[in-house]
């Protein structure tokens, strides 16, 4: 089965940012990140806490299934020049009959506010819409989570109505705003 998710040893890069696969040494950071209470808030992750032994394990196990499988992908989100972790950003739902995948992102907070996650995103769409096929990419935020808001609108995702109830990642219902960007969307900004 060809790797869905092959990046290449140096990954997504646009020179400030680089996504790649998430790495063991990155454990330390991911879990710290975990605990900043806007990830808690917002994130849904499917674990209520993380340490670094269980982040180490979930990419030998889970994740590294996922990216066998096609079914997901937790990615890293690192500065290009130093490779310091400085975030996450993954596809799951994947469905290959409808070429789309869900995406979701999380910053540690040294990273927010600098174009981040928004740079992230345009290498993670391009790279979907290029090299995977998919034509559409979904992403849901909490509605009182405008700062994804914000980030999403600036990647070119466009809202899909007012806010809806949804169950997240984490199993918890939420009342969510749905966004999507499709291949034949021209990012403006």
């Amino acid at each position: 089965m060809e790797d869905l998710f092959a990046l290449g040893p140096q990954g997504l890069s646009d020179g400030e940012i680089r996504v790649r696969h998430l790495a063991e040494g990155d454990a330390e950071a991911y879990a710290a990140a975990t605990e900043d209470p806007a990830v808690v808030r917002f994130a849904h992750l499917p674990r209520p806490s993380y340490t670094p032994e269980l982040v180490r394990e979930d990419i030998r196990t889970t994740i590294a299934e996922g990216l066998r499988n096609g079914m997901f992908a937790v990615l890293a989100i690192a500065d290009a020049t130093s490779d310091a972790y400085l975030g996450s950003i993954v596809l799951f739902d994947v469905d290959r009959a409808a070429a789309s995948a869900e995406v979701g992102f999380l910053l540690t907070p040294t990273a927010r506010g600098r174009g981040v996650a928004v740079r992230a995103l345009d290498l993670v769409t391009t790279w979907c819409f290029d090299r995977l096929g998919l034509t559409e990419l979904r992403a849901r935020t909490e509605v009182a989570n405008t700062a994804s808001q914000r980030t999403l609108e600036r990647a070119g995702f466009q809202r899909d109505g007012g806010p809806t109830t949804s169950v997240a990642p984490s199993g918890r219902t939420t009342e969510s705003l749905h966004y999507h960007r499709r291949a034949t969307d021209r990012r403006s900004g």
